[in-house]
């Protein structure tokens, strides 16, 4: 056996120094002398483009998959988006039919509740801080929306999620969207969506004050 090893590392060698890439030979080699089969150098050299040929099979199949993901991620499709609609939806199932609340927060008997969307202060500290302070964030329209968008694009990373994920994630918190309890909300926005029964954001601000 260490003949065959000693003939094996000196092959490498000669036909590592042609047009074979050393890497490949290595790997080669070793796969070689893990088979258990007689050996005789020209049985070598057939096993030896073998094994070649099946690396290189399937670091090319690797190589494939590896660019694909990266044209995938460059291509910005791997973003889900919150459509307008869903947005104002899910601020029809939280307010009524989508108004500002008067006065803008109440007690739900664990924290204050705010503006349109039903924010929470750790909601609104999620989605940034917009606007530098809670209350009068969430009783501005503008900045409500821009709450909830900002918590949406942190917390739902699904590259095909759909308005469903986005709601049930905004009433249950990160993980919200796997929890049975958050469908009874998800329902409520899906009939909004469904029946047309509210309009996109940007008009909402203007009809609702």
């Amino acid at each position: 056996h260490n003949n065959h090893q000693l003939y094996l590392v000196n092959t490498f060698f000669i036909l590592s120094s042609t047009n074979i890439v050393e890497f490949f030979s290595a790997e080669i080699v070793k796969s070689y002398l893990e088979l258990d089969i007689s050996f005789t150098p020209i049985n070598f050299t057939l096993q030896y483009y073998t094994i070649e040929s099946q690396l290189l099979e399937t670091m090319m199949h690797q190589f494939i998959m590896s660019l694909v993901f990266v044209l995938m991620v460059t291509s910005g499709t791997t973003k889900a988006e919150l459509t307008d609609s869903c947005l104002a939806c899910m601020c029809y199932a939280e307010s009524a039919g989508c108004h500002m609340p008067d006065p803008p927060c109440t007690n739900d008997g664990w924290s204050d509740v705010c503006g349109p969307w039903s924010i929470t202060y750790a909601y609104w500290m999620d989605g940034g801080y917009q606007g530098g302070d809670f209350y009068s964030c969430t009783s501005d329209w503008q900045c409500s929306e821009s709450t909830v968008r900002a918590y949406m694009g942190r917390y739902v990373t699904d590259p095909t999620a759909h308005c469903e994920a986005y709601a049930r994630t905004h009433v249950g918190g990160p993980w919200g969207a796997h929890q049975d309890w958050t469908l009874t909300f998800w329902h409520k926005v899906e009939y909004c969506l469904e029946e047309n029964l509210i309009i996109p954001p940007n008009l909402v601000t203007t009809h609702s004050k």
